[in-house]
């Protein structure tokens, strides 16, 4: 059995919904908190209510503009080619470069709903990728859940054993 594939993944959608769920929270939170004196109403209180919309509106917006879509490379033995992907005005989808290789790195969660891949480059930089069950097909899901925990486990006996044993 091979390991091998290449997945592209686009920002979760139930994510996005999630964190403007959060976000909306917080602001009626803010709003409660500026209401919940007595009449007549604190300029104070209403002002940081206003300010915390504000700032939560700005938070939100940058966060929902800096979502990518992203592509993994996984070789049969075991390297990962990370890409980052540009969508234009026309909506084609150009890569910046042709990618890095990366290392998965221990900190990555990788349960059977949701893959936290924690990717480190030769020169020490580190990405975080979040993957959602939404974000890729069910196939290509599961093939990077099966990847991972391969490469993961690869990379235990490695470090435990100091080489590697084919």
């Amino acid at each position: 059995m091979s390991i091998a594939l290449s997945a592209l993944i686009k920002p979760s959608g139930r994510l996005s919904v999630l964190v403007a769920c959060m976000h909306v929270l917080v602001i009626a939170g803010l709003w409660l908190f500026a209401y919940s004196f007595a009449e007549p109403f604190p300029a104070w209180q209403v002002a940081i209510a206003l300010l915390g919309t504000i700032a939560l509106s700005w938070s939100y917006m940058h966060w929902h503009r800096a979502r990518t879509h992203v592509a993994l490379h996984i070789s049969g033995v075991g390297q990962i080619r990370f890409v980052k992907l540009d969508i234009t005005k026309s909506g084609v989808m150009d890569g910046q470069d042709k990618g890095e290789l990366v290392s998965l790195l221990p900190t990555s969660t990788i349960w059977p709903h949701l893959l936290v891949l924690h990717l480190q480059n030769v020169q020490g930089k580190t990405e975080v990728v979040l993957i959602l069950r939404d974000a890729v097909s069910p196939e290509v899901f599961h093939g990077l859940l099966v990847a991972c925990r391969w490469i993961s486990a690869r990379k235990a006996e490695t470090d435990t054993h100091g080489i590697r044993q084919i």
